[in-house]
C-alpha cells in the first residue's frame, strides 16, 4: 500500500489524526504500531532501534499488546498454533522462521516460554539488534521488519500498520550521511510489502529535503538506491500527503462547547460559564494561526483561573 504522509504543525491535529488511524486499525483487528521518532533513541537512520519499539508497541485488537502477547495467544490454541507453524514455510518470513519454529517446538514440549529470555524472543523482539550501530544490523532490522509484516499477513490479520510521528527530526541528525541513511530507511519502508507506512511530518521535513536535493545529495556517491528513489519520488510529488483540515469559527465554537461540557462534568459549572467561553473564542479568533490546541489550552486555563478551589 502506498505510504501516507500527514503534514501539520504543532497543534493542528496531526497527532490526533494518527491516533485516530490507530484506533481504526485496532477496531478492524489489523496489527498496528506507533513510534515517536527522535534523533537519539528512535532515529530513522537506525532501524535496529526502531524494530524493538515496533514489536513492543504492536497491538492487535483491544487486548493483545506487544508481539510477545500476540505470539503467546496464537501458541495457546491448537488450530492457531498449527497455522503459526505452517506460516514459517511461506515466502517472505524467512528472517523470523527459525525463532518461531523453536518457540513452537519448546511450547509443545512443555517449556514455560511466556516470560523467559531465550534467544527466540531476543530475535523476535529485536533485543539482539538495538545494542549496535553497525551497518549489517541496519540490514537485519529492515529484513526482520519485512518478515514481521509478511508473517502477520499470512496469519490473515491484513498485514501491519506502522505509524511514525515526528519524522522531521531527521534534521537533527549529525550530518548528511546520517540523513542519507534515514532517507534509505524511508525508501525501504515505503516499498515494504504488507505494511502501510504512515508518517507524521511538519514543514521542516519539506524544507530539509528541498535543501538536501539542492545540495546534490541525490547524486551523492554514498547515497543508496533506496535513498535516491525516495528523494526523487518526494521531489516529484509521488507520495500521498494529507493535511488535517483547519477549523473555522463555527467548528471552533463547537469545539469550545465540547471542552466546556467535559470541564463541567469534571468540576461542575464553576469556571466554565458562557461568558468565559465567549471571551476565549474572541481572543482566539484574533490570532491568525487559528490553532485548535491553543484554543483548548486557553479554555482550560481560563476555566481554571475562574474556578474557586
Amino acid at each position: 500500500m502506498s505510504p501516507l504522509f500527514v503534514r501539520g504543525e504543532w497543534g493542528t491535529g496531526k497527532s490526533h489524526f494518527l491516533s485516530y488511524v490507530l484506533m481504526v486499525a485496532y477496531a478492524w483487528r489489523i496489527p498496528a504500531s506507533k513510534v515517536d521518532l527522535n534523533a537519539r533513541s528512535a532515529a530513522l537512520n537506525y532501524p535496529q532501534r526502531l524494530y524493538p519499539l515496533i514489536a513492543e508497541n504492536l497491538q492487535y485488537g483491544d487486548d493483545l499488546i506487544g508481539l510477545r502477547a500476540m505470539l503467546m495467544q496464537w501458541l495457546s490454541e491448537p488450530a492457531s498454533r498449527r497455522d503459526l507453524a505452517a506460516v514459517t514455510e511461506r515466502a517472505g518470513v524467512q528472517d523470523l522462521a527459525w525463532p518461531i519454529r523453536s518457540l513452537h517446538w519448546r511450547y509443545e514440549n512443555g517449556d514455560r516460554v511466556a516470560f523467559d529470555d531465550h534467544g527466540d524472543w531476543s530475535v523476535l523482539l529485536g533485543a539482539d539488534l538495538r545494542w549496535a550501530d553497525y551497518g549489517y544490523k541496519r540490514e537485519q532490522a529492515m529484513a526482520r521488519l519485512q518478515s514481521l509484516s509478511m508473517l502477520l499477513r499470512h496469519l490473515n490479520t491484513g498485514g501491519m500498520v506502522t505509524i511514525f510521528d515526528e519524522a522531521e527530526t531527521i534534521d537533527q541528525l549529525a550530518n548528511y550521511r546520517s540523513r542519507l541513511a534515514a532517507y534509505s530507511v524511508l525508501g525501504r519502508m515505503c516499498c515494504m510489502k504488507a505494511t502501510w507506512c504512515i508518517l507524521g511530518i511538519t514543514e521542516r521535513f519539506d524544507r530539509l529535503i528541498e535543501s538536501d536535493c539542492a545540495r546534490g545529495l541525490v547524486d551523492s556517491p554514498v547515497a543508496s538506491e533506496d535513498a535516491r528513489w525516495f528523494l526523487k519520488s518526494w521531489s516529484l510529488g509521488t507520495f500521498d500527503v494529507f493535511t488535517p483540515p483547519t477549523i473555522d469559527a463555527r467548528l471552533a465554537r463547537e469545539l469550545a462547547q465540547r471542552v466546556a461540557s467535559v470541564y463541567e462534568e469534571a468540576y461542575g459549572r464553576a469556571g466554565a460559564d458562557k461568558r468565559a467561553l465567549e471571551q476565549c473564542l474572541a481572543e482566539w479568533t484574533k490570532n491568525p494561526s487559528r490553532n485548535p490546541r491553543r484554543l483548548i489550552r486557553l479554555l482550560i486555563y481560563t476555566f481554571d483561573v475562574r474556578r474557586v478551589l
